[in-house]
């Protein structure tokens, strides 16, 4: 019974670390087009000043 819950907590584990690496990744993807976006929207914004 032991082995039973041990594989299944690690199945667990491994399951949860693959997504907390996904949510990560995503975070950081998420920042950087955050601040792409932000450096277009300033690029915009001087561009429709001029106009």
């Amino acid at each position: 019974m032991q082995e039973l819950l041990d594989s299944q907590k690690k199945k667990l584990t491994e399951r949860n670390d693959a997504l907390e690496a996904m949510v990560k990744a995503l975070k950081e993807e998420t920042m950087a087009t955050t601040m792409a976006l932000s450096t277009r929207i300033e690029e915009l914004e001087g561009e429709l000043a001029l106009c």
